[in-house]
């Protein structure tokens, strides 16, 4: 299919049928704003703005003066704001991965899709290497926990993330610079700016480039390892059209990330010991772990209002990226073993909805189109034997499309003036097709050059077939959800949510001599949650907790299996579990100057059925992975008048309990993470108004050291990486 012409055909459907609205000149009606107490956040988690108070199901809103109080910079470390919810950047800052309630994504395959929705400004991220971005000028970050099968685009099993930017605004020209420098040669300079341009139209902009010197030194060449530098910009113009009864957005977007990978260390050990950590300032490998990533995109996004109060909605995005690594496959300075992956994916989104204005009865009606074209090529070698090993290579290349077409379809009745009901449906079509070859050489290889070791004609040899597949596939499925709201009072309701979430398909990504190529089938998730959502002293005092149990069918998990041949890891399909648990959070400013806020989230995983064939171990009974039984987050902030100036103190402490990182195994201490509480304290001294603030962080203040992934290498060796060391950083903000 021609992406171009595919996406100008959706432009012209999307902004065709609103060109056609706006002759009738309707005067456009109020913004559906719910009646938000003070110290609440309006969310858009249902396509309508509301109190977050008011939304019956689990959400977590983070604003955009939050993450830059509290330094926040990746998307990943949004996590520890929600209960129950982990993220960590394996891979440096290019495929994240997000797990809510114990439901993730392990699969480490260029084309692996995760089981949470995550989306910028309204637009769904299918592919991995697309959702690492840095955060730039955000207004505010929604995190929604159990299945999001209704509004939520697609692949929304676990839940959905949202991060929603600053849009222009009709007033005066206003923004911010932020200059930012620390150790282990941190510099951050992060700029925005915008305002009306006249009555009909506005812009704002924002970039950003980050630099980090390596958190490693390499011993084998005496370089970094961990350094990146990391570049993003946006350009946002609005336009109100028709006497404003037609409002445009138009967004574009760009990355350029060119880095080292986060340090892989390896240890030689028994199963039967803790992992043995060793120095982290000091990484060994004979081959530079380099990855870049480029992406860019945009979007058009079209909301009408017609006759009757009712508003349209388009939206058209157009995304794509490439990604490449280098990766020593062996974590040392042996050549045992050394790869290479560039992906490359293209999709394009289109989707329109009709709301209804509030009452008390409304509606939301939608249809929702999805492409992706993904690229992958994937090559491992060993090049000498002058370590032990033989030569050898093989690549997979494949192409793979996905089309997803979606209608949609919510409605909300108010029974009386506190009890409210609402629901919604979907009906999915999901079609995919994989064109795959995989090939090796006949070991041992002479390799005709190593400079470009990972080509297939750098064997100067006749590959042979491992596999090869031509396969199609396409499934249908219709999800829902229920939720019944009772306001008990006017700061205390009630609710219950019934919610049902599908992931599609995928082919194996990874295919090798002991991985064939395979097909794993949708998986499902039911979810059954009752909560409660409080608001006391104003909307000083917020607290709201829930209980959940999902029941979860075929469910798509990443097998890591030791074997005779070494480890063998595939994606695999899990015939049921389940996932159940608490969360709570709070907010609270119990005097006028200290602010306090936190969420604790108890967790149980199972699998109840789950066979898989030559299995070395009965799967039956273990948790997922990376379910930890108990997370937790409390932060403080102290603020000190000074005049018109002002001094404030803050940290904020983030536990996780045990959890483990491969489903096979969860008896070796080697592949499992201890309890562990990572902590960050910081001062800001602001001047009047906030015009210009000073701040000084310290991140991982203890200086904690733990793992963010463990994975065997062989029966006795494995590969792991860390998180974040302790690291001091200072910036000055100019607001204007």
């Amino acid at each position: 299919m021609n992406t171009v012409r595919l996406l100008v055909s959706s432009l012209a459907l999307g902004t065709g049928l609103l060109a056609g609205v706006a002759a009738a000149e309707e005067a456009p009606a109020a913004p559906a704003t719910a009646d938000a107490p003070a110290g609440d956040i309006v969310v858009s988690a249902q396509r309508r703005n509301e109190s977050a108070q008011k939304v019956p199901l689990a959400i977590t809103a983070i604003s955009g003066d939050t993450l830059q109080q509290q330094t926040i910079d990746s998307a990943v470390d949004v996590a520890k704001f929600a209960p129950n919810v982990n993220a960590w950047n394996n891979d440096g800052r290019t495929r994240p991965r997000y797990y809510i309630r114990g439901i993730g994504n392990g699969n480490v395959a260029n084309n692996a899709v995760g089981a949470i929705s995550v989306s910028q400004d309204e637009v769904y991220l299918n592919s991995l290497a697309l959702q690492g971005f840095p955060l730039l000028d955000l207004e505010r970050v929604e995190v929604l926990s159990g299945p999001q099968g209704t509004l939520q685009g697609k692949n929304s099993t676990a839940g959905a993330i949202n991060f929603i930017s600053r849009k222009p605004e009709f007033v005066d020209t206003n923004g911010y610079a932020n200059l930012s420098w620390g150790d282990y040669g941190q510099r951050q300079l992060e700029t925005a700016a915008g305002g009306r341009i006249d009555d009909r139209f506005a812009w704002r902009a924002a970039a950003r480039i980050e630099r980090q010197g390596g958190l490693a030194l390499n011993r084998y060449d005496d370089t970094q390892v961990g350094d990146f530098t990391d570049i993003a910009a946006r350009l946002q113009l609005r336009a109100r059209l028709a006497d404003g009864a037609v409002d445009v957005l138009a967004s574009g977007h760009y990355r350029h990330l060119d880095a080292t990978h986060t340090p892989f260390y390896a240890a030689i050990q028994g199963q039967s010991a803790p992992l043995g950590i060793g120095n982290r300032n000091y990484d060994d490998s004979n081959l530079d772990d380099t990855q870049k990533l480029d992406s860019s995109g945009g979007f058009i996004r079209v909301d009408a209002h017609l006759p009757a109060s009712l508003k349209l909605t388009s939206i058209t995005s157009y995304d794509e990226g490439d990604r490449t690594e280098f990766l020593d496959g062996d974590y040392s300075t042996r050549e045992l073993s050394r790869s290479y992956g560039r992906t490359k994916p293209e999709q394009l989104t289109q989707e329109i909805r009709l709301i209804s204005p509030d009452g008390w009865f409304s509606w939301i009606l939608g249809g929702y189109y999805f492409h992706e074209r993904l690229n992958s090529f994937a090559a491992t070698a060993t090049l000498s034997n002058a370590s032990g090993g033989t030569p050898g290579y093989y690549y997979t290349q494949f192409t793979q499309y996905t089309n997803s077409a979606a209608v949609f379809g919510t409605t909300r009745f108010d029974l009386t003036k506190k009890l409210h009901l609402q629901g919604g449906l979907r009906w999915t079509s999901d079609d995919t097709s994989i064109h795959l070859v995989s090939q090796k050489a006949t070991s041992p290889v002479s390799f005709s050059g190593t400079s470009a070791w990972y080509l297939p004609g750098s064997t100067g040899q006749t590959l042979t077939d491992i596999a090869r597949q031509n396969q199609s596939a396409h499934w249908n499925k219709l999800t829902w959800d229920v939720a019944l709201r009772w306001e008990a009072t006017r700061n205390i309701s009630l609710y219950g949510r019934i919610a049902n979430g599908y992931r599609a398909g995928n082919f194996q990504g990874q295919v090798a001599a002991t991985t064939p190529p395979g097909l794993v089938n949708p998986e499902t998730l039911t979810s059954y949650e009752a909560g409660v959502k409080t608001q006391w002293l104003g909307g000083k005092l917020v607290f709201n907790a829930d209980v959940f149990h999902a029941d979860y069918n075929a469910i798509q998990v990443s097998v890591v299996q030791s074997t005779v041949t070494g480890i063998n890891a595939q994606l695999a399909n899990a015939g049921a579990g389940f996932s159940e648990g608490f969360e709570a959070e709070l907010r609270a400013q119990p005097v006028s100057r200290l602010t306090l806020s936190g969420n604790l989230g108890l967790l149980r995983t199972r699998f109840t059925q789950f066979t898989i064939s030559n299995a070395t171990a009965n799967i039956n009974g273990n948790e997922f992975a990376r379910a930890p039984h108990v997370t937790g987050f409390v932060n403080a902030d102290y603020r000190i008048p000074l005049g018109h100036d002002s001094l404030t103190l803050g940290t904020d402490w983030h536990y996780t309990s045990r959890y483990y990182y491969i489903i096979t195994d969860e008896k070796s201490p080697a592949l499992q993470q201890a309890p562990v509480a990572v902590g960050n304290v910081r001062v800001s001294y602001a001047t009047h108004e906030d015009r210009v603030t000073f701040t000084l962080a310290v991140n991982n203040v203890a200086g904690a050291t733990y793992t963010t992934q463990v994975l065997p290498y062989s029966y006795s060796s494995y590969g792991y990486t860390l998180g974040n060391p302790r690291t001091v950083l200072g910036s000055v903000r100019l607001r204007y």
